[in-house]
């Protein structure tokens, strides 16, 4: 069965694409008639929007790509899921990569046509991120700053928190104190 567009949901309903539209957008200016007419016509024909089309239009995905390194580290998905959480409040998709520090899943995500892109890497260089800075679209790095690119970052305050983590320590009189890390 073929994909209803919302050519067929304008012609089952008897009014223009622009009228679909502007109930679908809500936009308003159509006779409530008209509107149940169109709605009516929608679920009869199971019409879901083209957001591909639609971003063809509107010059704009309404997604943002989120790479980082490893999917499997804990300490990204917990960050992924508060991007998430943001991002679709605001009306956005997020497409997550795992990029392996590997420069093609960048072309990829260009080839894709993003809003923006966040993403987190180990490599401090930005090598393998060149082609993502010169692209011509927002992007925000996580938990590095890069040097050699005039980049929006985000960055966690390691240092300070383990200052306060450690004055609190002394504060309860702990006299023994020890920092286990990662690599």
């Amino acid at each position: 069965m073929k994909k209803a567009t919302i050519l067929d949901v304008a012609r089952k309903a008897n009014v223009s694409v622009a009228t679909v539209s502007r109930v679908i957008n809500a936009q308003g200016g159509v006779k409530k008639s008209t509107e149940e007419n169109i709605i009516h016509a929608i679920k009869e024909l199971n019409y879901v929007r083209n957001a591909v089309a639609r971003s063809m239009v509107r010059k704009e995905t309404k997604t943002i790509s989120i790479i980082v390194p490893d999917i499997c580290n804990p300490f990204f998905s917990e960050v992924v899921a508060g991007i998430e959480k943001v991002a679709f409040g605001k009306g956005y998709f997020t497409m997550l990569s795992s990029s392996n520090e590997s420069k093609k899943i960048v072309q990829h995500v260009l080839e894709r046509g993003v809003d923006g892109v966040i993403v987190t890497t180990a490599d401090e260089s930005g090598n393998q991120l060149k082609e993502l800075f010169g692209a011509g679209i927002p992007v925000v790095v996580i938990d590095r700053i890069i040097q050699k690119y005039e980049v929006d970052t985000v960055i966690i305050g390691n240092r300070e928190g383990v200052y306060e983590a450690v004055q609190h320590l002394i504060q309860e009189e702990h006299e023994e104190i020890a920092i286990i890390r990662g690599p």
